[in-house]
C-alpha cells in the first residue's frame, strides 16, 4: 500500500519380468481381461496383501490413509480477527516493517541487491491514525491490514520471519472485502498479480516520483516501479482466483501497459474512486 508514493509489494515404474514367477506373482502380472476368465482372481486384493505382508510391507488401514491424504491436501484455516487496539496494530506493523533492518545495516547488505529487507513497501501510519479504520490481524499479529471508511485497503503487512502462513494475502484480502474494502494501490511488480487473484483489476497508474520515495527505498534492487491503482470487480473475482498464475500475471501486465498515466497520485486516486 502506498501513502502518496510511499504507502505502498508418474513416471510409470514397470518392474523387469522375472524369468520364473511364483503363482502369486503370476496373479499380479496377468492382464485385466484374464480376471473375468480365471476364478483364481477371486479375492485378489487379499492375495496381494498377503504377498506384501510376506515382504514386510505394513498394511495401512483405509481410514488411516484417508486421514494422511487429508492432512497433506487441506490448507489449515487461517483466523483473521478484527481488533480495536490501535497501539497493538501499530506495534505489529512497525515490527514487520523494521524486520532485518538493524541486522542488514550492520552486515552492510542494507540497500543493496542482496538485501532481504522490504519494509519500504509497507506504510505505517502514526498510531493515532489507526483509531478510525477497521483493523485486522492474524491471531499472532504476524500479518494484517486496515480498511478505511471509504473502502481503501491499506497498511497490508506480513512479518518476514514471524509469519508462517504461506500465501496469507489470500486470507487477508477476502476478509477486507467482506469488511467493505473495494480498492487499493501498490507498487508494480508481483503485487498486482497477487491482488488480481482476489478479484482486483488495475484502473489507473502513476509514475514513480523519487521525491516521494518511501524511507529506506532500495533503488538498486527495486528500481522505480509505477504505482498501480486497483478496484475490486465482483464479476471476475471467481475466475481470477482459479486462473493459472502465469496467465493471470500476463493478462494483468497487459492491462497495466494499456493504461494511460495519470499526472499525479491524486489524479490516479480520483480515477480509481470513479471506477469503484
Amino acid at each position: 500500500m502506498t501513502n502518496r508514493i510511499s504507502e505502498k509489494k508418474s513416471s510409470e515404474f514397470t518392474p523387469k519380468p522375472e524369468k520364473q514367477q511364483s503363482r502369486e506373482g503370476s496373479l499380479i502380472g496377468r492382464t485385466v481381461a484374464d480376471v473375468t476368465k480365471d476364478e483364481s482372481y477371486l479375492n485378489i486384493s487379499e492375495k496381494v496383501e498377503n504377498i506384501f505382508e510376506k515382504q514386510g510391507v505394513k498394511k495401512i488401514k483405509k481410514e488411516e490413509s484417508t486421514k494422511e491424504i487429508k492432512v497433506v491436501t487441506e490448507k489449515k484455516e487461517v483466523k483473521i480477527i478484527e481488533i480495536d487496539d490501535s497501539t497493538r496494530f501499530h506495534a505489529a506493523i512497525v515490527a514487520a516493517k523494521n524486520c532485518l533492518l538493524e541486522e542488514e545495516q550492520k552486515d552492510k547488505t542494507f540497500l543493496t541487491k542482496d538485501s532481504k529487507h522490504f519494509g519500504a513497501f509497507v506504510h505505517a501510519y502514526p498510531v493515532k491514525e489507526y483509531a478510525l479504520p477497521k483493523k485486522f490481524v492474524t491471531e499472532d499479529d504476524s500479518a494484517g491490514m486496515i480498511v478505511k471508511k471509504n473502502g481503501d485497503i491499506a497498511s497490508v503487512f506480513k512479518h518476514p520471519t514471524n509469519c508462517k502462513i504461506r500465501g496469507v494475502l489470500t486470507d487477508l484480502i477476502p476478509r477486507a472485502i467482506k469488511a467493505g474494502g473495494n480498492h487499493l494501490d501498490c507498487f508494480n511488480g508481483s503485487l498486482p498479480g497477487m491482488y488480481s487473484a482476489c478479484g482486483f483489476i488495475p484502473v489507473a497508474k502513476v509514475k514513480f516520483d523519487p521525491q516521494y520515495a518511501p524511507e529506506h527505498w532500495n533503488k538498486e534492487r527495486d528500481g522505480e516501479p509505477d504505482i498501480i491503482f486497483m478496484v475490486y470487480d465482483e464479476k471476475v473475482a471467481g475466475a481470477h482466483s482459479i486462473e493459472e498464475v502465469g496467465k493471470r500475471d500476463t493478462r494483468i501486465d497487459t492491462m497495466i501497459t494499456q493504461l494511460s498515466y495519470s499526472n499525479s497520485y491524486e489524479a490516479g486516486a480520483e480515477k480509481q474512486l470513479k471506477s469503484v
